[in-house]
């Protein structure tokens, strides 16, 4: 059904995907626990019960304490996905930044050999 060139050009696309919703995981990830770390260090430099608040540039998770001293939590899935989806995106045009770089330095270091 397809040629083995747009095999090819299918299985890239599927690695690069991966691979870009990989790097933008762990970014995600780490980003949310610096955070939570951040939080932690600040409330415990004032002394107060901690309130906190993940995520960027919504907060996707809540742990707040209440009257009782029973901490309460509160998880948006909307914005956990919107958090996610920025990260992704961030990621995907770091890559594409970074093969134009690439392919513009190879050309240069082509013409280089050329001329000589």
């Amino acid at each position: 059904m397809f040629s083995d060139q747009s095999r090819f050009a299918i299985n890239k696309m599927i690695k690069q995907f991966f691979k870009i919703s990989f790097h933008a995981f762990v970014a995600f990830s780490t980003t949310s626990f610096i955070m939570i770390l951040v939080e932690i260090l600040l409330y415990s430099q004032i002394k107060e019960l901690p309130e906190i608040h993940i995520g960027i540039p919504k907060s996707f998770y809540i742990f707040s304490p209440n009257e009782e001293m029973k901490y309460r939590t509160f998880l948006e899935w909307k914005y956990l996905l919107y958090d996610y989806l920025i990260f992704w995106v961030i990621t995907f045009l770091y890559f594409q930044l970074k093969n134009f770089f690439k392919q513009k330095k190879r050309k240069h270091n082509n013409i280089k050999l050329k001329t000589k």
